[in-house]
């Protein structure tokens, strides 16, 4: 209830001061005697947005303050509830069309001013018998026949209302951060399990790829060698080059004569030449891995890598190191557990419960 008002340089007021008393208050006047201007100040104390031409003229700044008898009021701090049971609110305005807000002495956005004083005021128009029509003030014009037992209820239903609001939001904001932190540790059980079979140091897949690339040079080399040795030996559709060899000595046996020893000698030394090339080729595979150990290193270490890239894929990151600190952490213990939710810990039974709440503090 409106105990005081206090107006300053509001329309045609330079000063005015009024102290309410009773349940019934009448302002009367001749034309210009202020009336309105009293009602734009019961308008910016009401929350409503400020206008220069607010101002009386000439003026720099315009005041509205009002006292108020109430005991506590829904959705505010503790720190602009009502003292000793008196409730002030100001409003200030400037003749460059900014205003400021006050509760208790207390700074505060014009939406909060403006909520809390519904429970206060309603400044009414000629045209307020339109409002009628709005089925919420024909909600609010049933509830104030209640009286205050029902306007006390109706104040704890929004008490609930606005925590089960809050209590919705919170929930959401529990299911994004889950759902990112399933994102981000998706796969961390078979990450370990990779990060475990491969035991990889921070050096690993620089050394591997170094090595890979050596086994590919020697199974190339090897394969080269080999091939070579076909065209030398021959193989299965072929005599290779040392059959033609000893096929056209001994042609040039049967053809030369007994004066061309000679030609025989150098057939002869060509074709032990190639024969020890042949040897000295054979010497030098033996001597090396094998061409199946070298394929089968060549696939275990493809697969090593192939292991890395995958680690490095599920943990999203681009280094070794960094998913390596993921098995440091399983080895200390810190292992990471994502539980489905259960109906228990299930955040929607608490929206439940409030909402239980609400109906049995409306019966």
């Amino acid at each position: 209830m409106l105990e005081e008002l206090h107006v300053k340089n509001i329309g045609g007021i330079t000063t005015a001061s009024l102290k309410l008393q009773g349940n019934f208050t009448a302002v009367t006047g001749e034309s210009g005697a202020g009336k309105s201007s009293l009602v734009r100040a019961l308008e910016l104390l009401a929350g409503k947005r400020a206008q220069v031409s607010y101002l009386r003229v000439g003026e720099a700044l315009g005041e509205v303050e009002g006292a108020f008898l109430a005991d506590h009021i829904p959705s505010l701090p503790e720190e602009l509830q009502p003292q000793e049971g008196v409730w002030v609110v100001k409003r200030v305005v400037t003749s460059e069309g900014r205003s400021k807000s006050y509760i208790q002495g207390h700074v505060v956005p014009l939406n909060v001013l403006s909520s809390a004083m519904t429970h206060f005021m309603h400044v009414q128009s000629q045209f307020s018998q339109l409002d009628l029509l709005d089925e919420n003030n024909q909600l609010d014009l049933l509830d104030s026949y209640g009286g205050v037992k029902l306007l006390q209820k109706k104040m704890a239903l929004a008490d609930i209302f606005h925590k089960a609001v809050e209590m919705e939001r919170k929930i959401q904001d529990l299911y994004r951060k889950r759902k990112r932190v399933e994102e981000r540790y998706n796969g961390a059980v078979e990450l370990i399990q990779l990060l475990k079979e491969l035991n990889p140091s921070l050096s690993s897949e620089y050394e591997w790829e170094n090595e890979l690339r050596i086994v590919k040079e020697a199974i190339s080399r090897r394969e080269e060698l080999e091939s070579i040795l076909i065209v030398l030996e021959g193989g299965m559709a072929s005599s290779g080059l040392e059959g033609e060899l000893e096929n056209i000595s001994l042609q040039l046996k049967s053809v030369l004569d007994s004066s061309n020893e000679d030609i025989e000698r150098t057939s002869q030394s060509v074709l032990m030449a190639l024969q020890q090339l042949i040897r000295q080729i054979r010497e030098l595979i033996s001597s090396k891995t094998s061409l199946e150990e070298l394929k089968r290193r060549h696939e275990e270490l493809e697969s090593k890598l192939g292991g890395l890239r995958k680690c490095k894929r599920i943990a999203r990151v681009s280094t070794m190191e960094e998913a390596r600190r993921i098995l440091y952490r399983r080895r200390k213990g810190n292992i990471l557990v994502v539980r489905k939710p259960c109906r228990d810990r299930d955040p929607e039974r608490k929206i439940k419960q409030i909402k239980k709440g609400r109906e049995s503090t409306c019966s």
